[in-house]
């Protein structure tokens, strides 16, 4: 082997070390302390936190340090995200990145201040040459540009570009307290999967015992295949910060079936993270659940390969025990011990049922039982047992018992009948049936709610509502309504019925059609291109291979802008797009129809959350087509409204007409209320036409600047201009004397 080649397999066989092996001895990056505020891989919205966190006690100016030998390999500033960030490439070939600071070292400041002159703009990116750093050297300081409150944010990337757990590098490291545990879910997989009687998942709460184990205190009763989902959090000594934990693993009686550990991230796949969490637990009820199993479209990496298993747990006759191990980078350890127990319920079979003033006759079969009850209730009322009931005929088989009996009714005017059974095995199921003879008067119906849950649709009703139908592929389907509660019944419809036409819902009670309703909808199949238009082409959407991690539909509705049209000038309806607790992947392109071709210039696409609040989304318009252009990436609400308002700015210094004995600070607030500044491109500084470097602080509105070299005597004038997106300009001249 050649000197060259051996040496490059010499470099190679370091770069794949794995961590802890190629860089025991990295520097602690600054001297803030040695405390976290957030840890590697937590959730953020739409993305995973790619570094650790240290704490700086809320202040600024601490030193950041080189961790080892290398070269400064860029220099970014930006009033966003990272704000000022240096990345620095190591010697093992790593990569160290030091975000949200306050200021470079006076070599840095220096070259990045005379690019940013040069280019007449605060954000700007360097890239030195041959720019080296020794291991100790002084980088930086901590600050918050950017984003959040002081903190530094330190990442290590490796030869690939992909963060790597920084606690790799740093063994050390002390934590003694081990993760907090807090609920469980239990999320039906399947159409035909059900979770204590539901198809919704359902959230239990976690008791602490004792010797670092939980359990579940309601018992948890699962038919079909379902998926587990955690909560909770862990904690490190000396703060009360909360942090992600580091491994997750489940067995299922004693069977390993999962186990996911965060040690290095994909920054291609980060968005994943909404798939890796139950999502729509954060958008309803802002909670994260990190799920135990893995579906066939995520494409995560942290995930141990075992053969044959994804964490699914399919539930047959027999209870099913697991058990959950969740680590934090040192080991300390929390375990939920469980059981899930089959919950198998019985159908029972209604023949015929007929109301004769006070009784009620009714023939049903079911499988076996040795008890039996009847209770009656009205619409919203809660049901009242009967005291009385006749068996007229019944026959039994080994499979099958049928039984024909008269109920007497403790009110005339009840409407629904709940057939009670028993088994000796102690199996007890009902079914809650309408009541109702030809002189009675159909008692007002409720619409079900209608769930879209994945792969089914769920509709939801207080009573059962015998009478319901969907019509797939041109005929009425009737549809079960299962029992729940004695206030609370499901209907199921699995997505993969369900085709491009539109479903109607037909409602029947005593043989009156009282309610109908259609629902048209976008199915999104990921690898297909597909188009959806609504509302005599008003709204058209527009799905590519990527747009959905899985199979999706999205419905739209149209409601009127009554409401907002008392705060802003708006246009034409608002376009509802649900469900609106779902994560799109790559987003689906959208087009939604102007009143006229003239819309340039202050007219936008808005979302909107409420009656007086909107939000930016694209101001792209055809002028050919008359549609504004835009792209969904989660459901929401929009319209097309106009933004009339110009900038606020308000200035602190210099005062109008003071004079100074010296150069004055530059500092004064900017706001917008609608489109919003966008980018500092849109702020404009000078002093007597000349180009103020200023700096804008999105967060706080403020923008400081100071001016370079002292100022002779003599008067000036100061010229802040600042423009929305929407194109609308305020510009403030202030005059002041130096003397």
């Amino acid at each position: 082997m050649s000197a060259t080649l051996h040496k490059t397999y010499l470099l190679l066989l370091f770069f794949l070390l794995t961590p802890v092996a190629a860089a025991q001895n990295y520097l602690w990056p600054t001297d803030a302390s040695n405390h976290l505020t957030s840890s590697f891989c937590e959730y953020r919205p739409g993305h995973y936190h790619s570094a650790i966190d240290i704490k700086t006690w809320n202040q600024e100016g601490f030193k950041c340090f080189a961790v080892e030998d290398g070269f400064i390999e860029k220099v970014r500033v930006s009033p966003f995200g990272y704000g000022k960030v240096i990345y620095v490439r190591l010697k093992d070939g790593n990569t160290a990145v030091y975000a949200h600071l306050q200021r470079f070292n006076k070599q840095i400041e220096a070259e990045i201040h005379k690019l940013q002159m040069k280019r007449q703009r605060y954000s700007v990116t360097w890239r030195p040459k041959n720019r080296r750093v020794k291991k100790g050297d002084v980088l930086a300081y901590t600050g918050r540009t950017g984003i959040g409150t002081p903190h530094l944010h330190f990442e290590i990337r490796n030869w690939k570009g992909n963060p790597v757990n920084p606690l790799l590098y740093y063994p050390k490291f002390v934590d003694k307290i081990r993760p907090r545990l807090q609920k469980l879910a239990v999320l039906p997989i399947t159409a035909s999967s059900r979770v204590n009687g539901s198809a919704l998942p359902k959230i239990f709460d976690l008791v602490y015992i004792r010797d670092r184990v939980y359990f579940v205190r309601e018992p948890i009763l699962v038919q079909g295949k379902i998926g587990l989902a955690l909560k909770g959090y862990d904690q490190a000594d000396g703060v009360y910060n909360k942090f992600a934990f580091y491994s997750t693993s489940l067995a299922v009686n004693t069977r390993p079936v999962f186990r996911i550990t965060y040690r290095e991230l994909d920054f291609s796949l980060t968005g994943f993270i909404e798939q890796e969490i139950y999502y729509p637990f954060r958008a309803d009820y802002r909670e994260v659940f990190h799920k135990l199993f893995i579906e066939p479209f995520n494409l995560l990496e942290f995930y141990d390969d075992i053969p044959n298993e994804t964490g699914v747990i399919a539930i047959g006759k027999k209870p099913v025990d697991f058990r959950i191990e969740v680590t934090d980078f040192h080991g300390n350890l929390s375990i939920i011990k469980g059981e899930l127990l089959p919950d198998y319920h019985p159908q029972i079979e209604i023949k015929s049922l007929e109301k004769k003033g006070d009784w009620a006759y009714v023939h049903f079969s079911a499988e076996p039982f040795t008890e039996m009850y009847f209770a009656t209730a009205g619409v919203g009322e809660n049901f009242q047992p009967s005291r009385y009931f006749e068996v007229i005929s019944q026959q039994a088989t080994d499979v099958r018992k049928s039984i024909y009996t008269r109920i007497k009714l403790p009110d005339s005017t009840d409407t629904q009948l709940k057939i009670g059974l028993g088994s000796d095995a102690d199996n007890s199921f009902s079914r809650i049936i309408p009541i109702i003879s030809a002189q009675d008067s159909i008692p007002p119906i409720e619409p079900p709610q209608i769930i879209f849950a994945g792969n089914r649709l769920v509709l939801t009703s207080p009573y059962p509502l015998e009478g319901m139908a969907s019509q797939i592929g041109g005929k009425f389907i009737p549809l079960a309504f299962n029992y729940v509660s004695d206030n609370y019944h499901e209907a199921v419809l699995p997505v993969s019925r369900l085709a491009d036409a539109p479903l109607r819902f037909n409602l029947e009670y005593a043989g009156e059609n009282v309610w109908q309703d259609t629902l048209r909808f976008f199915k999104i199949i990921p690898g297909e291109k597909r188009a959806k238009v609504w509302y005599d082409s008003a709204l058209v959407m527009f799905s590519n291979t990527q747009s959905a991690y899985d199979t999706t539909l999205l419905t739209v509705r149209k409601s009127t802008a009554d409401s907002l049209a008392r705060f802003f000038q708006v246009q034409g309806s608002v376009y509802e797009v649900h469900p609106q607790n779902i994560a799109l992947w790559k987003g689906i392109n959208a087009h939604l129809k102007a009143a006229g071709t003239g819309m340039n210039g202050n007219w936008a696409v808005y979302t909107t959350n409420g009656r007086d609040h909107l939000s930016f989304v694209s101001a792209k318009f055809d002028s050919a087509t008359g549609y504004f252009n835009f792209k969904i990436y989660k459901p929401g609400n929009y319209i097309i409204a106009s933004d009339t308002l110009a900038p606020q700015i308000s200035v602190d210094s210099p005062r109008p007409g003071k004079t100074y004995h010296r150069n004055p600070k530059i500092r004064f607030t900017v706001s917008d209320s609608l489109s919003g500044i966008g980018s500092d491109s849109n702020l404009q500084v000078s002093l007597n036409s000349n180009f103020v470097l200023a700096e804008w602080d999105p967060e706080d509105d403020l923008v400081t600047a100071k001016i370079d070299s002292p100022l002779a005597a003599g008067d000036y004038e100061l010229l802040i201009s600042v423009r929305d997106i929407a194109g609308n300009r305020t510009e403030r001249t202030i005059l002041f004397s130096i003397r």
